[in-house]
């Protein structure tokens, strides 16, 4: 209610409308502007209101001009006045409203379409405010009685509590829903004693009536009251209860034992509630005193499995050294779960002693989820040795746990381990190959570059090939400036003519797309050698930017082979996304030139992801080719789709003849086209 009604109140004091400036020693103006706001309907004439507005943003607060205007809105909530008007000036009250104003508001306070905004001009007021609120409850109804308990709940009135008992006993849920609410703000031993008679007067008590008892613990204990708090949380723990409920409740228990809820704790999960005791353990995870936390761990081995895992994950957000030495043993547990939790938790407590036995858990893992969890924890443990001791394992390891311990060792940035990896790059294994590849790319610098060129020539037409390529990229994009990158490779090109090798260097050239490397491929086009050409067409084909266009364009015009005309036409494509002008007139020319089918068909299709009277026009040209036709109709009615509306009419004849052809299923949708165009 309150905020509903409030945000008015904020837009209306804040927004600074302009108006009228209320001249405070004007008796006339105010009568005028009072007589204005007691006319008031809403969306009508706004006068009375900005000039009453204007003079409580100009008059300091108790002023003579707010106490006479406080008696003349007073008069017109008890008067005649639009109920826009006395609603209001009930929102005026609400900023400089006093006793003075009291007994009109006391007035509506009965009155349904009224007492919601009187009840929040009431909440500002001075104590004298709670008898008038006392009174009127008993002979309120509906509405009415509702936000009069409301605003007794935020004014936590103690001597509410009867007024508000009585009502809840009134029969009516939405009444009695509305006393416990305010009885739980109220938060006196009296509104608990209340609540206590509501939840047994109750089968089942309503979740208002259990979530007002919660709020009354907390203000119970906020007060001072810890015993009547406890005792009160005690009662809401009873299983028949929401679990949120009880789960509140329990917590606030924990919160009341000053820090030291390790019994509290251990008796839940010994004989508590199993929806409980996930809550309980997490709660573990705030306990700040030492002994407490050592008796909750003196029990560990007593818990369940999965308790004790639940416990493990509270245990990884606490101080490292207090529970390093449980989450360490856990990780040698039996128990799949229990380990699982424990190697996550060592990620954030464990330390470089921690290292052997996560490589352990990594060596003897059961499943992909707890190697994951293995490897994880050994790229985070903490600890300035953590990755010389990681490095240590490694040069010990097979090749499979090798592989993972260099991929570790590369996310950690261990410089230390270069030389292993150096070494491990001529494996031949692929997992152990890959993994020291990558890292040694990532963390060795540029002055190793010629030795993992000659690595790549070594292995040149090797199926392996490939990783020595993805390494020389990485290790490729520190070298400064950019355009330096291949200087290198084209060098080594130069000087090695055989087809294996510049088709490696061809692959690795068009990854890195500088310049000198764009000039590079386009010459190999004119190369003897097919596999040279494959792999340099191949590179032109996926250039990241336009820079390659020029060569591609004229792979997809002239290309001896309809294979690298059609991957031409691809590369096109994605290049000018950006210029489709240029797009579309390329693939104009080619269709044009009366190509293959297969590059017809791809010509068309795409024209078909141009929005633009060009494409619609251009594969038109082919509707009358039986073996291109239905590529063009589709390309036809994909393009018209999506090209905005206004563009439709210039390409109404090639739409009209591209209906006339097409399957039976297309139709419609041409006819929703040339309907928009009519």
């Amino acid at each position: 209610m309150k905020k509903s009604l409030m945000n008015p109140l904020v837009l209306v004091l804040a927004c600074g409308m302009a108006g009228p400036v209320l001249a405070a020693t004007d008796p006339a103006e105010l009568d005028k502007a009072v007589a204005s706001l007691a006319a008031y309907e809403d969306g009508k004439d706004f006068a009375g209101l900005r000039a009453i507005e204007a003079l409580l943003r100009s008059e300091p607060k108790g002023s003579p001009a707010l106490r006479d205007l406080e008696g003349r809105l007073a008069s017109l909530i008890s008067g005649e006045a639009t109920r826009e008007g006395k609603s209001e000036a009930c929102k005026f009250l609400c900023v400089i409203g006093g006793e003075a104003s009291l007994p009109a508001l006391e007035k509506v306070l009965l009155d349904e379409t009224l007492s919601e905004v009187a009840c929040l001009a009431l909440s500002h007021y001075p104590p004298a405010a709670d008898k008038a609120l006392r009174e009127a409850l008993p002979r309120a109804k509906g509405r009415a009685a509702l936000a009069i308990a409301g605003v007794m709940g935020d004014r936590r009135d103690p001597g509410a509590v009867g007024a508000l008992a009585a009502l809840a006993k009134g029969g009516d849920a939405s009444g009695a829903d509305a006393a416990a609410m305010a009885l739980g703000k109220i938060g006196t031993p009296d509104a608990a004693a209340a609540l206590a008679e509501l939840r047994a007067s109750q089968e089942p008590p309503r979740l208002p009536t259990l979530m007002g008892s919660l709020r009354c613990a907390g203000q119970l204990a906020a007060s001072g009251k810890t015993s009547e708090a406890d005792a009160l949380c005690e009662q809401l723990g009873k299983a028949a209860y929401a679990a949120h409920v009880r789960r509140g409740a329990f917590l606030m228990r924990c919160r009341l034992t000053g820090g030291k809820p390790a019994a509290l704790i251990l008796a839940l999960l010994k004989s508590g509630p199993e929806d409980l005791k996930g809550a309980a353990l997490a709660e573990v995870a705030k306990i700040q005193d030492r002994a407490e936390l050592d008796t909750v761990l003196a029990a560990m081995p007593g818990m369940p499995s999965g308790e004790q895992a639940l416990l493990v994950a509270a245990l990884a957000r606490m101080k490292a050294d207090w529970v390093r030495p449980t989450v360490l043993q856990a990780a040698k547990s039996q128990d799949g779960g229990l380990r699982l939790a424990a190697i996550a938790a060592l990620a954030r407590v464990g330390d470089e002693g921690c290292v052997p036995a996560l490589v352990g858990a990594l060596a003897k893992a059961e499943d992909a989820r707890e190697r994951n969890a293995a490897v994880l924890a050994l790229r985070d443990v903490p600890g300035n040795g953590s990755g010389k001791a990681i490095l240590a394992a490694a040069e010990k390891a097979d090749a499979k746990e090798k592989a993972e311990l260099i991929g570790v060792l590369a996310d950690r940035g261990v410089a230390e381990a270069v030389p292993l990896m150096q070494a491990a790059c001529q494996s031949p294994e692929p997992a152990l190959r890959r993994a020291a590849l990558r890292g040694f790319a990532f963390l060795s610098g540029t002055e190793t570059f010629p030795a993992l060129i000659d690595m790549l020539l070594a292995r040149a037409g090797d199926p392996s090939a490939g990783d020595f390529e993805r390494a020389i990229v990485i290790l490729a994009d520190k070298i400064e400036p950019p355009s330096a990158r291949t200087d290198l490779l084209i060098k080594t090109w130069d000087a090695r003519p055989d087809a294996t090798t510049r088709a490696a260097l061809a692959r690795v050239l068009g990854a890195l797309a500088t310049d000198p490397a764009l000039e590079k491929l386009k010459q190999a086009l004119g190369e003897g050698d097919a596999a040279v050409r494959d792999a340099a067409i191949r590179a032109l084909i996926a250039w990241p930017d336009a820079r390659a266009v020029p060569a591609v364009e004229g792979i997809a015009r002239d290309g001896a082979e309809d294979k690298y005309r059609v991957l031409a036409l691809r590369g096109l494509t994605e290049m000018l996304r950006k210029d489709l002008g240029r797009l579309a007139k390329i693939l104009g020319e080619v269709l044009a030139k009366s190509p293959s089918a297969p590059v017809a068909k791809e010509s068309l299709a795409a024209l078909a992801q141009i929005p633009h009277p060009i494409a619609i026009r251009t594969a038109a040209t082919k509707l009358a080719d039986p073996a291109l036709k239905d590529d063009a109709v589709v390309a036809i009615l994909t393009a018209a789709e999506r090209c905005k509306p206004e563009g439709l009419p210039s390409v109404k004849a090639q739409l009209e003849a591209a209906s006339k052809v097409a399957e039976e299923s297309l139709r419609p949708r041409f006819q929703g086209l040339l309907d928009k165009i009519r």
